[in-house]
């Protein structure tokens, strides 16, 4: 039963990504008269929430590996907490950029307690659908933040629900995460233990290949995140609720990615069949986004 709280908690905590990661873009008019900055001031600050990640993701990983799965999780929870407090609590600009650092880093924390945790409480041949699952998660509240901005964006009460669901998420990832246990769950299942390969992976080549993969996939993922309802906005020319709606478009095709790639990757379709097939779909969708700036191939 800890097992299953360990396990809540992960996705929860990845719910609460989804916002935390489209917080600041999605709020910028209102960060924009708060902070006393722009446009650019505003990507400044969101800069600083991949540069959280970017400094601190090796040490937590390594911290993670010596003291476990379970103090990640709450360490990162309770950033998560003093983040979103701190965001839309603060009038200072270089406050704003400590929190959004402080956001990236905690996103970090996480990260260094989840992969590893699904891979260990799953079993051999579920753990890549665990995985998979965690981008569903991020997509889930992705699809529906940005309209309950949109909806609320004239409304007194705006900044408090801004902060009150990712607050309220982060604090329920925090106690799940202090009473669960990242231990295995006890399910029969045929694994092989010993899996023998036809030639050995090569870290000068697969390896490098894979990071840099996994590099340019994530920057574009963040990109996107970031600017789309911009683009759409300032751009293409579409209206506030209308641009804001991309960013839900776009957490909705990958919920029905992520759920059909699961499905079938647990029946055997092997990755590199994925990462072929989304590389070539992400590769002509960016194109005609930039090519055509119409409402209709934007959306």
């Amino acid at each position: 039963m800890r097992s299953i709280f360990a396990i809540v908690s992960i996705y929860l905590a990845y719910f609460a990504h989804g916002i935390q990661a489209i917080t600041i873009s999605q709020g910028r008019d209102t960060f924009i008269a708060q902070w006393d900055t722009d446009l650019a001031g505003i990507m400044n600050v969101i800069a600083f929430t991949g540069m959280g990640k970017l400094f601190t993701i090796l040490l937590f990983g390594e911290i993670s590996d010596r003291l476990g799965r379970k103090p990640m999780m709450i360490l990162g929870s309770i950033g998560y907490v003093l983040f979103f407090t701190g965001l839309v609590g603060t009038d200072s600009y270089v406050i704003a950029c400590l929190f959004a650092f402080l956001g990236g880093a905690s996103t970090s924390s996480f990260d260094s307690a989840a992969y590893p945790a699904l891979q260990e409480i799953f079993p051999i041949r579920y753990s890549t659908s665990a995985l998979v699952l965690l981008k569903g998660a991020i997509a889930l509240s992705g699809m529906f933040f940005p309209l309950l901005v949109g909806l609320l964006s004239n409304s007194e009460a705006y900044s408090y629900i801004l902060l009150a669901i990712p607050l309220a998420i982060s604090v329920l990832v925090f106690i799940l995460a202090f009473i669960a246990s990242f231990k295995p769950l006890n399910i029969k299942q045929n694994q092989t233990k010993n899996v023998v390969y036809s030639s050995k992976p090569s870290f000068a080549i697969e390896g490098v290949l894979c990071l840099i993969y996994g590099g340019i996939a994530q920057m574009t993922f963040f990109i996107i995140q970031q600017s789309i309802t911009i683009y759409g906005r300032d751009v293409v020319g579409m209206g506030d609720m209308a641009s804001r709606a991309l960013m839900s478009y776009n957490s909705i095709g990958s919920i029905v990615a992520v759920i059909t790639m699961s499905m079938l990757m647990a029946r055997g379709l092997r990755s590199i069949a994925v990462l072929l097939l989304f590389t070539t779909g992400s590769f002509i969708s960016l194109l005609l986004l930039v090519l055509a700036k119409t409402p209709l191939i934007t959306s």
